[in-house]
């Protein structure tokens, strides 16, 4: 296939892209421009984001966290925050000592 695949959704109310039969030792996997980039889920696992730079949230045009590698960090694995950290319930688990969070938290 070539071009642009679109699909319209009318009046439905979803419409459904994916795999829903699932076996034991069998997996789905989309592909994000190559076989290093994709979202694939394996049944009983998580579903899992594998990327060569990383991973980007953004909210309306915002870097908000990036996870994996960073252009100021080299290659190492990292977390990074562009906004302030608001942990929930006051919880951020996991943290080396010695290392940066980015976050604005007093009790840490």
């Amino acid at each position: 296939m070539t071009g642009d695949l679109t699909l319209s959704i009318d009046d439905d109310e979803m419409r459904v892209l994916g795999c829903s039969d699932l076996s034991p030792n069998k997996y789905f996997c989309l592909l994000l421009g190559d076989r290093l980039n994709r979202l694939y889920f394996i049944l009983s696992g998580p579903v899992v984001s594998e990327t060569t730079h990383g991973f980007l949230i953004k909210v309306r045009d915002g870097d908000v966290c990036q996870i994996g590698t960073h252009i100021f960090f080299g290659q190492r694995p990292l977390l990074y925050t562009y906004r302030i950290c608001t942990p929930i319930l006051h919880i951020i688990a996991d943290i080396m000592p010695g290392t940066s969070t980015g976050c604005d938290c007093p009790f840490l």
